[in-house]
């Protein structure tokens, strides 16, 4: 799967390999120094998304289907919708759906925020080496 913007994925339904709805996307992680993307949370309005990589996933107008099957992602890892992911969290998830990966980094290293970041009323995820495209998720807090 090609995207040349990352962000487009924003609000796309996901549904799995046997075909079921499992929400719409939240936050698109990519590499920094690519715009691919490769990982995706959903459903955008829970608490705890489920994340997945997009290894094998098929796009279409408006909509994203894993190469996964239903059990296996919502038996799969969460994130926290105000935390960003380390190198080893972004690491355990491909583990987790069987992409190995090596690091040339600390696992528990996080990116910073950069200077132009949102206020602190909004939240939004980042992660070293792996981070939320240019049109991050955000939520206000109330």
């Amino acid at each position: 799967m090609q995207v040349s913007d990352a962000g487009r994925l924003r609000s796309f339904e996901v549904h799995s390999a046997d075909g079921h709805f499992l929400g719409h996307v939240g936050t698109v992680y990519r590499a920094e120094d690519s715009v691919q993307p490769l990982l995706v949370s959903f459903p955008a309005e829970r608490d705890t998304p489920f994340v997945a990589p997009l290894f094998g996933a098929e796009l279409t107008a408006h909509t994203l289907v894993l190469a996964y099957p239903a059990a296996q992602v919502t038996d799969g890892p969460t994130v926290d919708t105000d935390v960003v992911l380390s190198a080893g969290e972004v690491g355990a998830v491909l583990g987790y759906y069987g992409r190995r990966v090596r690091f040339s980094r600390p696992l528990t290293e996080r990116r910073k925020a950069p200077a132009t970041s949102p206020p602190r009323s909004a939240r939004c995820r980042s992660s070293h080496r792996y981070q939320a495209s240019a049109t991050r998720t955000c939520r206000r807090s109330s």
